[in-house]
Order: C-alpha cells, then sequence, then structure tokens
C-alpha cells in the first residue's frame, strides 16, 4: 500500500507540539548530565601529549605488524643455514676445521681444539 506524499502527517510525533512536555524533558537530560559536564569542565585543557597519546595504541598496533611482516620477509628469504653459515666462516678467515664445525654445527673435542689453535705441526 503506498500512500501519497501529501497525506502523510507527521505533526503528531513533534516533540515540542507540548512545551511543557518538551521542557521537562530537556530538564531530565540536563539532570542526566550534570555529573559528566561537571567532570568534563574540571578538566585540564587539552594539550599536544593529549592528542600524541591518543595515537599510541594505533601506533604500536602498526609497528607490531609492520615487525610482524619483517620477520617473515626476513625468515623466507633467509639463505639455508649450512649457506649462510659457510659463507660467513669464509669471509672472517676461518680454518677449515673451524668452518665445518659452524656448518654442522658441531661442539669439538679438546683435542680438536688443541689442534685447530696449535696447528697441525706440533
Amino acid at each position: 500500500m503506498k500512500v501519497p506524499d501529501d497525506r502523510r502527517d507527521l505533526a503528531p510525533l513533534d516533540p515540542r507540539s507540548d512545551p511543557r512536555r518538551w521542557e521537562s524533558m530537556v530538564q531530565g537530560i540536563n539532570r542526566a548530565a550534570a555529573f559528566e559536564i561537571a567532570r568534563r569542565a574540571a578538566l585540564p585543557e587539552p594539550g599536544v601529549l593529549f592528542f600524541l597519546s591518543e595515537w599510541r595504541l594505533p601506533a604500536a598496533a602498526a609497528c607490531t605488524a609492520i615487525a610482524a611482516g619483517a620477520a617473515a620477509i626476513l625468515l623466507l628469504q633467509s639463505p639455508t643455514t649450512t649457506e649462510a653459515d659457510a659463507g660467513i666462516a669464509a669471509a672472517l678467515g676461518f680454518s677449515e676445521p673451524v668452518a665445518t664445525w659452524i656448518e654442522t654445527g658441531s661442539t669439538p673435542s679438546v683435542e680438536e681444539l688443541l689442534i685447530a689453535w696449535e696447528g697441525a705441526d706440533r
């Protein structure tokens, strides 16, 4: 059922039609909000730090997302452990046994350490 626009009369719904009821409603709202209005009036004037503090949580969330993305990229793009370790050991000029220990992740014995330290000549 379609009602023509000229037949819609919303005047009975106007809250200002009864001035006494309207003023009573406004006073009730003001009484209910008096505590909050007084609390906000007592607050100091907002400064720069107040506005910056509102950005604390969104900035922390953005930093966390960026760090997680960077960590994922580093983990996915890094070469295998043995390739990286062998390259580092060779670049640092370690001897062959030391480079092997680094590549395999093994712990050398005392005898192997002495031979690597003093050389095979002794």
